[in-house]
């Protein structure tokens, strides 16, 4: 059995000055309220979320959990997919560490608190570290996804990336 790991616990860590996070479903309540303070108290200073256009659209029209606080204290990159945009990541980036966390969390209360989800945790301070071609990866990944965005809010991923450990930065445009 593997050991407890909380997602609300990861973005106290300090150490980190960005933060882009991607989820299919998001309560923009739990991340204004429990997340984003949590991130920010830590000294995370740019804060990103890519979730499903469609999610979104839906939290806008319903009303009852619109972003607030989107534009002003993070960037909001509403995804448009095929299907459904889907992953679960959060990356947090430093000058000197990055780390990931992959899993099957929406960016709910419940997926982050309640549910038994599975999450996997990657941690890396060199490229050396066996973790950094994992984060690298998600990374790219997450810097592909929001390639179809407007450059403005993109402007916030140039920022993560510039702060961002050498090896990530040097990785994150399909070199080796």
């Amino acid at each position: 059995m593997s050991a407890e790991f909380s997602l609300l616990n990861q973005v106290k860590v300090s150490g980190f000055e960005s933060s882009v996070l991607a989820t299919y479903n998001i309560s923009f309540r739990f991340y204004e309220e429990l997340v984003l303070p949590r991130l920010r108290a830590a000294g995370c200073r740019n804060n990103v979320v890519l979730a499903d256009a469609r999610c979104v659209a839906q939290a806008l029209a319903d009303g009852s959990d619109r972003p607030r606080l989107a534009g002003r204290a993070y960037v909001l990159i509403p995804v448009m997919a095929g299907g459904a945009f889907h992953p679960k990541i959060l990356l947090q980036l430093g000058p000197k560490k990055a780390s990931a966390c992959v899993g099957s969390h929406n960016a709910t209360y419940a997926g982050w608190s309640d549910n038994r989800e599975v999450t996997s945790a990657y941690a890396a301070e060199s490229d050396d570290d066996s973790s950094a071609a994992t984060i690298r990866d998600a990374w790219r990944f997450l810097r592909a996804w929001a390639g179809t965005a407007p450059p403005e809010m993109c402007d916030a991923l140039d920022a993560a990336e510039s702060v961002a450990p050498a090896w990530l930065r040097s990785g994150s445009s399909g070199e080796s």
